[in-house]
């Protein structure tokens, strides 16, 4: 996660039993998680974390790196 902040990435990690459920293929979700993102893009750069299922995006502010501390 340090990497990523450094460098400015954004991490996507596959819940693995979110498979079972639903299609995850990139031709099914793909324009879905792309579309959160955008929609997410300075939250995201600010540290936030997204939770996308087929009905819903959830978004969660995380405390910033001078929170840390407190």
């Amino acid at each position: 996660m340090d990497v990523a902040r450094a460098v400015g990435f954004v991490v996507l990690t596959h819940d693995l039993d979110f498979a079972t459920r639903e299609d995850t293929s990139p031709e099914t979700i793909g324009d879905f998680v792309t579309t959160a993102l955008k929609q997410a893009a300075l939250e995201l750069s600010e540290g936030a974390i997204i939770s996308i299922d087929p009905s819903r995006v959830r978004l969660r502010i995380l405390p910033s790196r001078s929170d840390e501390h407190l």
